[in-house]
């Protein structure tokens, strides 16, 4: 027996959020960052050169953690997937019977991780 529709699409929206808040959270330091830099013209400011640095080292940090799908969600996303091929032809006639969409987001992890997602199954 394959979960109900509101099962996956509760699943799907979660993994999706959690995809997205890194990035968003990695962009948003991103953007602190440039506007700070682009804001100093005292480069013996030290107060503001540690915390640009700061801000540096974490922004690096956000990016290669957060721009690639961890092991752990992509294990997720391929049980989920699998679990839906086990009843289905494919995760696309599962979406289109149960009137699912998912986000964006989910649908592009599902797309690195082999599971193509039509765009009238997206949000």
């Amino acid at each position: 027996m394959t979960i109900n529709p509101n099962e996956y699409k509760f699943i799907s929206d979660s993994l999706g959020e959690a995809s997205s808040v890194g990035v968003d959270i990695a962009n948003s330091v991103g953007s602190i960052l440039n506007t700070l830099k682009a804001n100093e013209l005292d480069e013996s400011n030290t107060d503001k050169q540690i915390l640009l640095g700061a801000l540096a080292g974490s922004y690096s940090f956000m990016i290669r953690k957060h721009i690639r799908v961890s092991p752990q969600l992509r294990d997720i996303v391929l049980a989920l997937q699998e679990h839906i091929l086990h009843r289905y032809n494919s995760v696309d006639d599962f979406l289109l019977e149960k009137g699912i969409l998912v986000t964006q987001a989910f649908a592009d992890i599902s797309r690195q991780m082999g599971y193509e997602i039509d765009p009238t199954n997206i949000e």
